[in-house]
């Protein structure tokens, strides 16, 4: 439908973006389950707009990964702690990825 790519498309970098209502900040709330799905069920109606999603998720991801080796390598948590942490972000990643 050339109404939604044109509506979706045009704004899909910055409904991703937003810095208080955007996917990356709704990552960051485990409560923003349903919020994450509306925003995924919105952009797929255009796939080229998804990538926006896929970027927004995988910065997240990084940035969580780098402040975990940061601590570790400052010695502010031992190996064990490094890995729950690890396996936590996985588990949340995953998690939203199902549920969304």
């Amino acid at each position: 439908n050339i109404v939604e790519t044109e509506l979706i498309e045009r704004h899909a970098e910055a409904l991703v973006k937003m810095e208080n209502s955007g996917f990356a900040a709704l990552l960051k709330d485990e409560t923003k389950v349903e919020q994450l799905r509306d925003m995924y069920d919105l952009l797929v109606r255009v796939p080229s707009s998804v990538d926006y999603l896929r970027d927004a998720l995988s910065e997240r991801v990084k940035t969580d990964g780098s402040a975990l080796i940061a601590d570790q390598e400052r010695g502010q948590a031992d190996p064990p702690a490094f890995v729950r942490g690890v396996l936590k972000m996985r588990d949340r990643y995953g998690k939203r990825r199902l549920d969304s």
